[in-house]
């Protein structure tokens, strides 16, 4: 500050406000639940844009924003039968029961609601031709399945950050770097000498594993050092 480099002032030291959204949680349990009622489908009035939706927040730490901005061109299909989604850098390989759900989105004839003989990029197609579907509607339906984005969105990333490190996490996620690391120092994760931080993007570069009955994480990995 030119006040204190001129000796007018000695140095103050201004105590930053943490984020108000990064207090806004829900339980493991909530967490648990939601997940097994987006891959089960085991309530009749989630659509299956719904259970997806979910499932990007809960296992992906997705936004409205984000999912809403998805194209068809997102989501690939393998010889194999697997399915891989983009959302940065490097494509994630999705786990089977998601997988399903991917496809089965893809099968849907999207169609735009003013032109209805003509199908739609989008995943989330809006109600006006050639756009998404909003982010606030978005929010508010997740809402009112009971996965607030915001809060959903803070567990899946504080959880993921203890699982992957940093410079993973953004290429796979496609976030930026220092708002990952922020999870991690939030979490406790040491990821600081990760030796694959610098290496040039692969291909496979994410692993998933089913860990416990009736819940679903995704262990994302990186390239093998």
């Amino acid at each position: 500050m030119w006040a204190v480099r001129n000796r007018y002032s000695s140095p103050v030291a201004i105590p930053m406000s943490p984020r108000r959204d990064a207090r806004e949680f829900i339980s493991d349990d909530e967490r648990r639940t939601l997940i097994g009622t987006a891959l089960t489908g085991s309530d009749a009035d989630w659509t299956l844009t719904d259970r997806f939706a979910v499932l990007l927040v809960l296992l992906y730490g997705q936004t409205p924003l984000r999912i809403a901005s998805l194209t068809r061109a997102h989501v690939t299909t393998q010889p194999g039968g697997g399915v891989q989604l983009r959302l940065g850098r490097d494509p994630i390989d999705l786990l089977p029961p998601v997988a399903a759900l991917a496809r089965q989105l893809l099968g849907q004839q999207a169609l735009t609601q003013p032109l209805r003989d003509l199908p739609s990029l989008w995943l989330y197609p809006g109600h006006s031709a050639g756009r998404h579907l909003h982010p606030a509607t978005l929010a508010r339906r997740l809402r009112h399945l009971g996965a607030p984005a915001r809060a959903a969105h803070n567990t899946t990333l504080l959880d993921l950050a203890q699982s992957a490190p940093s410079a993973v996490l953004a290429d796979l996620l496609g976030m930026h770097l220092s708002t990952i690391e922020s999870w991690g120092a939030a979490s406790g994760a040491r990821w600081a000498q990760y030796a694959g931080r610098d290496l040039p993007p692969q291909p496979h570069a994410s692993r998933c594993e089913v860990s416990g009955l009736g819940g679903l994480r995704p262990k994302l990995v990186g390239p093998p050092s």
